[in-house]
Parts: structure tokens; sequence; C-alpha cells
């Protein structure tokens, strides 16, 4: 009689946990719009919740599948931390949840402001950042929305000098020669002009950084340059090869004079703050590669969850 009451209660305990797992499985695979798939976050496709767009499901780990909400999560837009970062480095980190990354780049521009006036007296941008930017075409406007920014006077001389190209082909056997003229005394130029270094220590003004456009330390003009050309009673243009010269070449030249002008007029500086500065404009490298990591969708948010458009 013991041994059949023994497995009475054996078989009892069996049918209660087989009940028990039937019925978290049918909770597992179960879909209910409104409860564990949440009503305009997703939409229930045979037993599972599918998450329609914006919609993420960030899963708790400490709870059993059945018990989970699916579709909960809102995906941030990728251009609100990309626009911060670019006006207000490290504010974009700390709003998607990054926050020991935001705290490494708020330090080190901190460190590079602070430097950057005991040293120069401004705060200004590195100059071989400039040089990066200018040689691959990197324009802070490429990371920006469509639209956001209307074009530049510059970009719309461009497009006015491509527009009337047909114009300046009919012309380009009357200009053939002074053309060549020209670039003769553009190489002449060239070789006067001793460049700064690209990457030396100095600063730029803050404003480079967003006319940093052009390569070559040319502004674009179609197929043209500006110069300097003097005119008759009438009007027109007289090419006169001796008095020529590039307008452009000659304000770079003049600013570069007075940078180093600056720099010989400047007291010598403290090797450890100069140290430290050095090292501080990490954080510019650290600019560029934010923009383009989130451009790009290659950081995810704080919760690891991928970016949207």
């Amino acid at each position: 009689m013991v041994i059949i009451s023994y497995m009475k209660q054996f078989y009892i305990k069996i049918i209660l946990i087989s009940s028990l797992l039937i019925y978290s499985l049918q909770q597992q695979l179960s879909c209910t719009l409104g409860q564990n798939c949440p009503l305009n976050q997703g939409m229930c496709v045979g037993d599972f919740c599918q998450c329609l767009d914006g919609f993420y499901s960030l899963l708790d780990p400490k709870l059993l599948p059945g018990q989970q909400i699916y579709c909960n999560y809102e995906q941030i837009n990728v251009y609100k931390p990309l626009i911060m970062e670019i006006f207000l480095p490290s504010v974009g980190h700390f709003y998607v949840g990054k926050y020991w990354l935001g705290l490494i780049k708020l330090i080190l521009l901190i460190t590079y402001v602070s430097c950057s006036y005991l040293i120069y007296g401004y705060f200004g941008v590195p100059r071989f950042i400039i040089s990066i930017m200018k040689k691959f075409g990197i324009s802070l406007k490429n990371f920006l929305p469509d639209g956001l920014i209307g074009d530049s006077d510059e970009e719309k001389e461009e497009k006015e000098t491509k527009t009337g190209g047909d114009k300046e082909e009919k012309e380009e056997g009357e200009e053939k020669d002074n053309n060549e003229n020209k670039e003769d005394i553009e190489d002449e130029n060239e070789e006067t002009i001793k460049p700064k270094n690209p990457f030396s220590k100095s600063i730029v003004p803050i404003k480079e950084l967003f006319r940093a456009t052009a390569t070559n330390n040319e502004k674009s003009r179609g197929k043209s340059t500006q110069v300097k050309q003097v005119h008759n009673l009438d009007g027109n243009d007289i090419f006169n090869p001796e008095i020529e010269e590039a307008l452009i070449q000659k304000e770079d030249l003049e600013n570069e004079e007075e940078e180093e002008n600056k720099e010989e007029e400047k007291e010598e500086i403290d090797p450890i703050l100069e140290y430290i500065f050095n090292i501080s404009t990490a954080f510019w490298v650290l600019y560029l590669l934010d923009l383009f990591f989130y451009k790009f969708k290659i950081y995810n948010d704080g919760n690891d969850v991928p970016f949207v458009e």
C-alpha cells in the first residue's frame, strides 16, 4: 500500500510539472497585442511580435520569455547625437547613454581649451585638422541632413559657374593663350611661396573648421581663378602678366606671415604645458571619428541598440 501511494504522488508531481512546462511554452510562443506586444509599437505575426519602424525589443535578462514585453524601446534618430556632437561635443554621447566616451571627450575638450588660451590667447583648431579636412574634402555640412543648411555664397558661385559651362567652352579658344600665361604666372608664384607646414602645432581660428571645404589652399571658382586685374576706361580687361597676381595665394601668404610674427613675439612655452596641449589635441581626432561613426551608424546607443534615420 505504501508503494502504491508513493507512485500516485510521483505521477501527480509529473503531471503538475508537465502542466507548468506546457503553460510556460504557450506563454513563450503566444503574442497578445496590447499586452506583451504594445499597440502602435509592434504587430503580432503568428506567435511573434514584429516591431514597427523605430522600435526595438530590449529584453530584461532577469525575466522569463513569457514575462517579457517586446518592441518596448524607441530607437534614437542618429542625427540627434550627430548634430549635438558637431556643435556641442560630448553632449551627444551623454544623450544616447555613452557616458564614459562622453566623459573622456569632455575632459579632453576642457584641457584643450584651457591650454589653447594659455599658450595662444584664444581657442582655435589645430592646423593639421584643417589640412586633413581640406585634403580629403571633408566638410561639416556632409554630416548634416540634406537641406538643413542652405548653400553658401561660394557654392552658389560654383553652381552658377557650372551652369555657364557651355558659354565658357565657346570662349575657350579665344582665352587659351591667356590661360597658358596665367598658369605660368601661378607656377612662378608657387615657387616663391613657401607654404606653412600643414602638420605644425599652431592653431587657426575656429571659423576655419566650418570653412574647410576647399583643397590645396585654393578656393575653387570652376575653371577660373580669382585674380587682380586692371581695367581701362571702357571697362575692358587688360591682361598684363607683370602686374597680375593670384589674390587667394597672396591672402594665404599674408595670413601665414602674420601667424609667424605672432609666434616669434610669443614668450617661451612651458614644456609641460606644451606636452599637455599636444596630448589634448587628440580631442580633434576623436571629434572627426565620432562624426563618421555616427553618420555611418557604426556606433550603437548606450543600450547597444542600433540608431535609425
